[in-house]
């Protein structure tokens, strides 16, 4: 439940699946916590900076191949998607 709980919080989006929300709804305990810790997290964001990372690179590299390997699934889906039509056509 932790990453279910850590994640509440006004205008969020809800993309958990339905057995989570299930799971949620019988043994969680739901309360604001988004903002919870923000100087804590401040703190780390200073901190990675005086380390010389760059989060929004760091950010940027994650969607970037995110999207990609995304995108190579869903082509891959429908190349196999199609091959299954195309041996239902003919037979």
């Amino acid at each position: 439940m932790l990453y279910v709980e850590e994640l509440i919080g006004p205008n969020t989006v809800n993309t958990m699946p339905e057995e989570t929300i299930s799971d949620y709804q019988d043994h969680g305990d739901p309360e604001p916590r988004l903002e919870r810790g923000l100087e804590d997290a401040r703190r780390v964001f200073r901190e990675l900076d005086k380390s010389g990372v760059d989060y929004t690179d760091v950010t940027d590299t994650l969607e970037r191949e995110g999207v990609e390997k995304f995108s190579v699934a869903f082509d891959e889906l429908l190349s196999a998607l199609g091959e299954k039509r195309e041996s239902v056509v003919a037979a």
